[in-house]
């Protein structure tokens, strides 16, 4: 008659349950990183892109700033010593 060691069996199985999911978490962790990975890049990249276009309006301003101060006659008060009016908000 042939005696099985339940108690080896049971150990045996709980241990390859275990090393099965330890794998299973690994791989999922590796692909959840790589996703995340992925994602952090387009964000740098969005980023980037959102930098630029600040930039690019904040040229444009100063652009538009110098065309309209240079478009406005600067007004005098015709007196030695007084301040010149400001273009921008009518002010001395």
């Amino acid at each position: 008659m042939v005696q099985f060691d339940f108690s080896a069996i049971s150990a045996e199985s709980v241990n390859y349950y275990a090393n099965r999911t330890y794998e299973r978490a690994a791989c999922y962790g590796s692909d959840f990183c790589m996703e995340l990975l992925d994602q952090l890049r387009e964000l740098r990249k969005d980023v980037g892109q959102f930098k630029l276009n600040m930039v690019t309006l904040r040229d444009n301003l100063v652009t538009e700033l110098m065309i309209e101060k240079e478009k406005k006659p600067v007004l005098k008060t015709g007196l030695a010593g007084k301040k010149l009016m400001n273009p921008f908000n009518n002010t001395l």
